[in-house]
């Protein structure tokens, strides 16, 4: 038998297409570039044996997150890269999205609450080969768009913020804007906040004073990452901040009530004057003047009011209003009210203040429950002097004598009080904020407090304050902040207390304001001196009536 031989033994006839086969293999394997478009004829970045032995290294995402207007992307450079291409995973599998030169893609056609995966791979700079592989699991991230202020209002607490609801989120955090950058005003599961002002906005003269910014983010359940991005220009309070006219003083006189407001109307406006009845406020009139009689009262019951800015056509509202409004037992029997005024009227010498006009304070005082027990407590506040102390004494009335209450710092507490409820303890609180300035354009400071009345004894805890140091003291003109963790009394300097950053300060009184509400405390103040009616200046049957509708008008939010 013939074998048939050909060079180094090898038989040409078998090993013909396997060469042919073998060369083709290798061709496809020795390519640097796999071509992009003959492999992906639904745009799928399919994985050419991975490629080549001139193939780059496969980007990976670093970052995949919900910015301002959609998914954010963004991978790691790729040495030697001319260009990327970007994927989504879609109904057909991966889906190109785009290409770019760029290290980072932001995916805007995305709806919120709902997830997407991408992934990335290098291509040539004509976009028509592969030049890596690519991650086959992608990065997958749940989108949550970014909050929209739609409203931003003047009320009757302060700037009130609304936000549309976003799919998906959990919980939101309100910021506000001032020369220190954003900084988080307050976290909460619903679409409006109020901003109070509980919060110090810093600024620079140069910037004066401007209505503050606002913006929101969506953040998780437990408040410690970002599910969303924000508005970083922000929004802020269209035109001129606006006051809210409230009933200023009400008052007992012939025939009815008397209503006098503050001056709060924007142009082009006039009161309407509202009255409570059955749960519910109904208009009472209208008035361009700062004083309304209600004729139609009764004695022995109680009135409540509040009042509201309006157009001069009546058909919009050009202010907010108080929502609890002032209420006036009209003509009522109560004999320890009657026995404390009497007193009062009768030992003047034992706590009328100083017939002094501060630079700043008034002398006066008013009724308050500080004990929450149904009997008020007098209040008398003195001038100040040059200052901005607003010092006041607490007295009570036991066993027909006048008592004044024990308190260990000089013998004096601030009074600038609010009335919140705690819903936690179900308790009611008094918070204040003391005030010290030197002079009219001096340094400042604010100290936050609590105040707890026992009685006979008055504590209070001052836990947090902030000193402002005005341009005329300062080098560079500007606006100076420190702020502080505790403090002894408003008398700064002394006491214990340490300095701390803006955003320590607000995390302080932001613990201490969690969980409670504003509960509207409301007390008719007469002044001793420097008011168009003053005590100098009534009779004594005004003084005694003066007396009794302070002590009939003094409320509280009830809970």
């Amino acid at each position: 038998m013939r074998r048939i031989f050909t060079k180094r033994g090898i038989d040409m006839k078998k090993f013909l297409p396997i060469a042919m086969a073998a060369v083709m293999s290798m061709s496809a394997v020795a390519v640097s570039a796999v071509s992009a478009n003959a492999v992906e004829p639904l745009n799928t970045p399919v994985q050419y044996a991975q490629v080549a032995r001139a193939s780059l290294a496969t980007p990976k995402i670093s970052k995949a997150e919900s910015v301002y207007g959609g998914v954010k992307l963004t991978w790691n450079k790729v040495k030697g890269v001319a260009k990327y291409r970007v994927y989504y995973k879609g109904s057909k599998g991966w889906t190109k999205l785009a290409d770019t030169t760029s290290t980072s893609y932001t995916d805007k056609k995305v709806s919120s609450g709902k997830s997407y995966t991408y992934t990335i791979r290098c291509i040539s700079k004509d976009g028509k080969k592969f030049t890596s592989g690519y991650d086959s699991k992608g990065k997958t991230v749940k989108y949550v768009a970014t909050p929209k202020i739609s409203k931003i209002e003047t009320v009757y607490d302060g700037t009130k913020i609304t936000w549309n609801k976003v799919t998906g989120a959990e919980k939101y955090r309100v910021y506000y804007k001032d020369r220190t950058g954003w900084n988080k005003l307050v976290d909460t599961t619903g679409t409006s906040v109020v901003d109070e002002g509980l919060y110090p906005a810093e600024y620079n003269v140069s910037q004066g004073v401007a209505n503050t910014i606002y913006t929101v983010r969506c953040i998780s359940k437990d408040g410690k990452s970002y599910k969303s991005g924000y508005d970083s220009k922000g929004k802020a309070l269209t035109g001129y901040k606006q006051s809210v006219p409230d009933v200023m003083n009400i008052s007992t006189v012939s025939g009815g009530i008397k209503l006098e407001f503050n001056y709060a109307l924007p142009e082009n406006s006039k009161y309407r004057v509202y009255k409570k009845e059955n749960g519910s406020w109904k208009k009472l009139a209208e008035t361009y003047n700062q004083y309304y009689t209600d004729k139609n009262v009764k004695a022995g019951k109680s009135y409540t009011y509040t009042v509201r800015g309006v157009s001069k056509d009546g058909k919009k509202f050009t202010t907010s209003y108080n929502p609890s409004g002032v209420t006036l037992k009209y003509k009522t029997t109560n004999k320890t009210r009657d026995d404390f005024v009497n007193y009062l009227m009768n030992h003047q010498s034992e706590w009328l203040p100083h017939d002094y006009m501060g630079m700043r304070a008034q002398a006066g005082f008013e009724f308050v429950d500080l004990d929450f027990d149904g009997i008020p407590e007098l209040i008398v506040q003195e001038s100040g002097g040059t200052m901005c102390n607003v010092d006041a004494a607490i007295y009570s009335f036991k066993n027909g004598k006048l008592v004044k209450s024990k308190y260990n710092r000089n013998d004096a507490v601030q009074n600038r009080f609010n009335f919140y409820y705690n819903k936690g303890t179900k308790k009611y609180e008094i918070l204040g904020t003391a005030i010290s300035a030197a002079g009219t354009a001096n340094d400042h400071t604010y100290e936050k407090f609590q105040l707890k009345y026992d009685g006979y004894s008055v504590t209070t805890d001052y836990f947090a304050a902030y000193y402002v140091t005005y341009p005329m003291n300062t080098p560079n003109g500007n606006y100076s902040y420190t702020y502080y963790n505790g403090a002894d009394s408003y008398y700064f300097g002394i006491g214990n207390h340490k300095k701390i950053s803006k955003s320590n300060y607000n995390d302080i009184l932001r613990s201490r304001f969690a969980n409670r509400v504003n509960a509207h405390k409301r007390s008719q103040f007469i002044y001793r001196t420097a008011a168009d009616t003053n005590w100098n200046n009534m009779s004594y049957s005004q003084k005694k009536q003066a007396l009794l509708d302070s002590y009939d008008s003094f409320s509280y939010d009830k809970y």
